[in-house]
């Protein structure tokens, strides 16, 4: 990849329920530990279904 390559978008919980700060910690660390990550930017939580506005 190039190094303007870009991916962005959501990440959800498998089944019933909302993400938690907890779900949100685990993606932070998974893609801290990835080397092939060079950066990463997470958001705060939203709701996917109804909308943030």
């Amino acid at each position: 990849m190039g190094r303007d390559d870009k991916l962005d978008g959501f990440v959800t919980r498998m089944g019933r329920g909302s993400a938690t700060e907890a779900d949100r910690a685990a993606i932070i660390a998974f893609l801290a530990g990835d080397d092939a990550v060079v950066r990463h930017e997470v958001g705060a939580l939203r709701d996917a279904w109804y909308g943030w506005d």
